[in-house]
């Protein structure tokens, strides 16, 4: 399996801004849109980004130079965070 290496930057310029999050949440895949409001309901700092290799993505901020990458769409590789 090949392994696809995503940058920081790419993870965290790709995050859609809160309102077209909200204002979508129907449209997000399902497994996706539930662990997004799981995550924000207990507090966490989360986006969802949209990326052309990963698809829909969410990170889980974990301080202000590390983000931890939760899930994404296209699971047909494994991915690194570099």
């Amino acid at each position: 399996m090949k392994v696809k290496n995503i940058t920081h930057y790419a993870l965290t310029e790709n995050i859609l801004p809160d309102i077209i999050i909200q204002r979508t949440l129907g449209q997000l895949p399902l497994e996706l849109k539930q662990l997004y409001l799981d995550k924000k309901n207990k507090g966490l700092k989360v986006g969802v980004g949209l990326d052309m290799q990963l698809g829909f993505y969410l990170i889980l901020y974990t301080n202000t130079f590390q983000v931890e990458l939760l899930w994404w769409e296209n699971q047909v590789g494994k991915v690194a965070v570099a």
